[in-house]
């Protein structure tokens, strides 16, 4: 289900990246909401948006966009010579999306102010519950007002997060009863584009609105009232036949939940009822692509041709929305939809839309969010369990020293979101470009290492783990000392292939989309003639983000060295204050990483 963000006051700050001075800014916004009622309910949101743009050191462009659809309609887009342009809004592996965007590009000169006016009616009010005030340009001055007819003045709440010190937040009762909320903001910074930062939907100032639903129930009887009884015998036949020869009830859901993700492509189709009602799961089951609705309702509908009893969940996955169901009582609490098995002594989560995922996976971004669960009359509040540690990179080697090259025969495995991650970026490309890929993959960002002989080991689309064995090898590993000393690079860390972040005008706080985990496994036998001069400390690891080790272990009987590392996530968020320290975290784990092992020439 597409993200239902409802209303964003300016959809382009998805797209900014931002400068530390930049030439073009807003110098005044101003936005109302208007909001009409229709026997004492919300019926329709009226948005005037106005903001003016100015170059300040030099001639330049801009535009201003505003995104509209089924339920918000253009009423006015105007700058003045300037005819606004109208477009589909839609990525090159969607098929339709159902959003369209109204763009007005402006030629700017220098210090001469542009006025640009959006209207906008929402025709759906049940969406208007959530504004983000924020712009791909620095706003100067702003204010946005929402004005409540006093029929709804009881009803309709407003709760603001993440506002900054320069905003203000103002209710006003007029004398007929009505009530104007008032934001006003000065010198609001566009949110650029940062590495490993928090979504705009976690950091940027917003206005959080409640009330079109009394209380949980009847926004769960709106949702559900979506929901319709279906019958199909090509479902129904085609999930016995799947599941006949299965013994008990966990190895059917597992087959109709591998069958769903590995043959149902994915495809964000949105359009009608801001993509609230799924697609019939017959059409599905034929077309065999659908979007989260589609293929949960699929899933559901197979389980209850072999006597489970599966329904509907609607949910928010992390980062995408600003509260839970409870929380908010509003459509801004979920963006997604899955499906349940209910059994008589648990309930079995399964997302559709991850292909190559193992027997009982929840994907990161739902794991622990509330959810409601499709439950007849009565609304049923749940929470996905969360899952911790399945999300591994594990890297073992065999290591040997030819002619001052070091070799390796090496297998990596993959693990939770990685191996999904790794299978869905083998098969996004075509069979000759897949060795190129897994190269580069697997040299760990090192120019001086091809890996040959690759064996991908994935086994079923719903196997545990994926498995690429290759061999290396890397003469920029050794190095000869002129002390007649031998240094030898293992990097025992090189799947670790997180950066340090630019502290400069960061606006974004820390935000890694997973806990990920990494453990290595490299052994080494002696060349003879050489012996061990030097081993790099064994060393614990403790930081805010990862707890893990490093030891070396020397068998002077086999003459080989054994190294095992681990790197277990504990924490993936991080304030900006924190961004220095996590930088010290990268530069120790690398230090750690590329410690040598140090040889000598033995005398016998």
């Amino acid at each position: 289900m597409k993200k239902i963000l409802l209303l964003i006051c300016l959809l382009n700050v998805l797209f900014v990246f931002g400068q530390d001075e930049p030439n073009v800014v807003i110098q005044e916004q101003l936005i109302n909401y208007k909001l009409s009622a229709n026997k004492g309910v919300l019926s329709s949101v009226k948005i005037e948006e106005n903001n003016t743009f100015k170059a300040l050191r030099s001639d330049d462009v801009a535009v201003a966009l505003t995104f509209y659809g089924d339920g918000i309609s253009i009423d006015k887009a105007q700058a003045p010579g300037v005819k606004p342009i109208y477009r589909s809004w839609e990525d090159d592996d969607i098929f339709y999306t159902g959003s369209r965007v109204c763009a007005l590009p402006l030629s700017l000169k220098k210090e001469k102010p542009v006025k640009t006016v959006f209207e906008r009616t929402i025709k759906e009010p049940e969406h208007f519950c959530q504004i983000i005030l924020s712009s791909s340009y620095r706003i100067l001055q702003g204010e946005c007002s929402i004005s409540v007819p006093v029929v709804l003045a009881e009803k309709i709440t407003l709760k603001t997060k993440n506002f900054t010190d320069n905003m203000s937040f103002e209710r006003e009762t007029k004398n007929n009863g009505d009530v104007i909320y008032t934001v006003h903001y000065n010198d609001l910074k566009p949110l650029k584009s940062e590495p490993m930062a928090a979504s705009i939907v976690e950091v940027a100032p917003q206005i959080l609105i409640s009330g079109y639903f009394e209380n949980i129930d009847s926004l769960y009887k709106f949702l559900s009232e979506k929901i319709e009884d279906e019958n199909s015998e090509k479902v129904d036949s085609f999930a016995q036949e799947l599941c006949k020869d299965l013994p008990d009830d966990m190895s059917k859901i597992d087959a109709i939940a591998c069958w769903v993700r590995n043959n149902i492509r994915y495809v964000a189709i949105e359009n009608g009822e801001f993509g609230l009602r799924p697609v019939e799961a017959e059409k599905v089951f034929i077309n065999r692509y659908g979007d989260c609705k589609g293929s949960a309702n699929l899933i559901r509908m197979m389980l209850r041709a072999i006597g489970i009893d599966g329904r509907m969940v609607w949910i928010g996955t992390k980062g995408h929305v600003p509260g839970t169901w409870t929380e908010l009582v509003s459509l801004a609490a979920g963006n997604h939809q899955i499906a349940a098995a209910v059994l008589p002594d648990t309930t079995i989560f399964i997302d559709g839309t991850v292909p190559f995922a193992p027997n009982g996976y929840i994907p990161p971004n739902i794991s622990g969010q509330q959810c409601l669960i499709f439950n007849g009359e009565k609304c049923l509040v749940d929470t996905v369990p969360e899952i911790e540690g399945v999300n591994l990179i594990s890297l073992n080697g065999v290591f040997t020293l030819t002619d001052n090259i070091l070799e390796g025969d090496l297998k990596a495995t993959y693990e939770g979101a990685e191996r999904i991650l790794v299978e869905s970026l083998i098969t996004s490309v075509s069979a000759p470009k897949r060795k190129s890929l897994l190269q580069k993959l697997l040299s760990f960002g090192r120019k001086s290492v091809l890996p040959d002989n690759i064996e991908v080991i994935s086994g079923q689309p719903d196997s545990r783990q994926t498995e690429i064995k290759y061999q290396e090898k890397d003469s920029k590993a050794v190095k000869n000392l002129s002390s007649g000393k031998i240094y030898v690079q293992f990097k025992p860390f090189r799947t670790f292939e997180y950066d340090e972040l630019e502290t400069k005008n960061r606006n974004r706080p820390l935000k890694l989309s997973r806990k990920k985990n990494f453990e290595t496994v490299f052994t080494f036998t002696l060349p003879d003639g050489l012996k061990i001069s030097q081993l790099p400390e064994d060393t614990d690891i403790k930081t805010p983000w990862f707890t893990g080790y490093i030891h070396y272990i020397f068998d002077e009987g086999t003459s080989s060295l054994k190294c095992e590392g681990s790197l277990k996530c504990i924490r993936n968020d991080g304030d900006i204050s924190e961004i220095p320290q996590w930088n010290e975290m990268i530069k120790t784990v690398a230090d750690i990483s590329n410690a040598p092992v140090v040889l000598e020439r033995s005398i016998k």
